[in-house]
This record gives C-alpha cells, structure tokens and sequence, in this order.
C-alpha cells in the first residue's frame, strides 16, 4: 500500500476489512451471477463495491501524482515503480481507462489473498502426515541451499534444478486445489468435450477436484499424495501434465486465462 504513513495505515486497515466482507461473495451463491439482470436491482451488498473504489481510487490518484517526479528521473535507482505504475505507462499503448485498472488491480488483490498461502499450509499438511516425502524434500533443499545461511531467495533454491521440490507443489496442486471450481469460462465456440456437446455462448464451470482426482489419468493411487508421479520415472500421461500438455492438471486454469501465479 506504500511506504508508511497514517494515511497508508488507514488503508490497509480498510483493505483487510475488504478482504473479510469480499471473501464470502466470491465463495457463496448469488442470483445475479446466474441472472444478469438482476444486478440492476443491487441484490449484492453495495459497501464493498463502494469501498473498493474508494480504495483503487486512491491509490491510482497517489500514483498518478508521482509518476511525472519518477519519469524525469535520470537514475534508475530513483524510479521506485510498482505494479500500478507498469499499468500507468502502458495504458495509452493498451487503450486502459481508469475502470480496466480498477478491475486489474481487483483480480491481482482477490487472486492473491489467500491462493499462495492455502497451498502452502495444504502442502505443510501432506508433509507432516508423509515423513519419507519430507526427508527427501529436506534433503534436496539442504543441498542446494548454502550451509548456514538463514534467509533464502528464489535464486538460491535454483527452482529448475529442484525437481522434487517441483513435484511436491505439483501434486499439492493436484490433490489440494485452492477452489474446486474454477474461475467461469465462457464458450466462444461450440465444441464437444468426452462426448457432451457444449454450445457456443454459455457459461462453463470446470470442477479441477475431479479431474485431479480422477483415476483415468492419475492410476488407482489417484486419492493419494505421491509426488513421484510428477517425475520422469512417472506415468507418462502425468509427465505429460506436468509439462502443462495436457488438461488433467490445471489446478490455475489452461490457456490464455491461466492464473499469473
């Protein structure tokens, strides 16, 4: 949200207010969803679309202000630049007006909130009930990383050259996924998947829990946390997936709207 200031401290309090009203409508059932036209009549709550406005709003103003003092800056090193910033520089090469940043800038927050943090503490948990998957994980880490050093960076896990460390956050994905639904597609054209004929033009739910846990493509250990699965030595339809080839693991969604993360 900044550097810190009253004003700053103001904000993020507001925001992790957001967080806890905001939650519960993207995880719930709602009318509107289903009948567009319904949200002329406002069934869902209105004070968080204030407040997050109010918010975004902000934020961008703050930006907007500094960015001419950042853009005569002859040193790099000057240019503190953020995400809002990118977004800011690009949006007359991209045609963004100030709702598409809002709109941005509400995925990155709703998407980032609690996605990284529910897969780590899923992970933590297969971990603690699998001793001989943690001693192998231990085991890897320690080698990579330098003896004695207390803060480590993404560089010094060296991420290509960790394949087990890959496999264990691969199968938590699988296993574990942060939502079982995932964000509503929408068909462009019609098409048939396994036989069922899906139209053009219609909102499409894809349920990643089943599919990660379905044992036509993952074998009979399919309900089972075995990273092993996601190495060389492993099936090759799951090898295949882990590359990203195939559509039996898309714990973020495939395609074009796969999640950043």
């Amino acid at each position: 949200m900044g550097k810190p200031s009253s004003r700053n401290e103001g904000r993020s309090k507001l925001f992790r207010q957001l967080v806890v009203d905001t939650s519960p409508l993207l995880g719930g059932f709602h009318a509107e969803v289903f009948f567009p036209f319904l949200a002329r009549f406002g069934v869902l709550s209105k004070r968080p679309r204030r407040w997050w406005d109010e918010l975004l709003d902000g934020l961008i103003d703050d930006h907007e202000s500094k960015q001419k003092p950042m853009a005569a800056a002859s040193d790099p090193k000057d240019k503190d630049e953020d995400f809002i910033h990118v977004l800011l520089s690009v949006r007359q090469e991209y045609g963004l007006t100030r709702e598409h940043i809002k709109a941005i800038l509400l995925d990155v927050f709703s998407g980032g909130i609690d996605t990284a943090a529910s897969v780590l503490e899923y992970t933590v948990v297969e971990l603690m009930q699998r001793p001989r998957v943690r001693r192998k994980l231990q085991a890897e880490v320690r080698s990579v990383v330098p003896k004695g050093q207390e803060i480590v960076s993404e560089a010094d896990l060296n991420l290509n050259g960790m394949a087990y460390l890959r496999a264990v956050i691969k199968e938590s994905l699988r296993l574990r996924p942060v939502t079982p639904l995932l964000a509503p597609h929408f068909s462009m054209a019609s098409c048939s998947v396994d036989g069922f004929v899906v139209p053009a033009g219609v909102r499409v739910l894809v349920n990643v829990w089943a599919i990660g846990r379905n044992a036509r493509y993952w074998g009979e250990d399919a309900e089972e946390f075995v990273p092993e699965r996601f190495l060389d030595g492993g099936n090759a339809r799951r090898a295949s997936a882990s590359r990203g080839t195939t559509s039996s693991s898309c714990p973020s969604a495939p395609g074009a709207g796969s999640a950043p993360g």
